[in-house]
């Protein structure tokens, strides 16, 4: 299948020891995976998409914090 024509999807993998010491380790990578329109159906990749855009769409309604004005007010150290 050409991959103009595929579905993409891409996920964030994390990694961890879990060993909850200074010597935890941890690291994060994406994953791109490319799905032909039949499978991604079957995996409900169409349904993640659409809850990903909603959540994306709900992230940039939310009222800013109020923040003082003193507080990060655009000086460099």
């Amino acid at each position: 299948m050409p991959r103009d024509k595929s579905i993409t999807y891409s996920r964030m993998n994390t990694y961890s020891t879990d060993m909850k010491t200074a010597d935890d380790v941890k690291t994060s990578t994406f994953v791109e995976n490319h799905y032909c329109i039949s499978c991604a159906k079957s995996k409900k990749i169409f349904e993640k998409l659409k809850n990903r855009a909603i959540r994306a769409g709900a992230k940039t309604e939310r009222p800013q914090r109020n923040l003082s004005e003193n507080w990060n007010s655009g000086k460099r150290w």
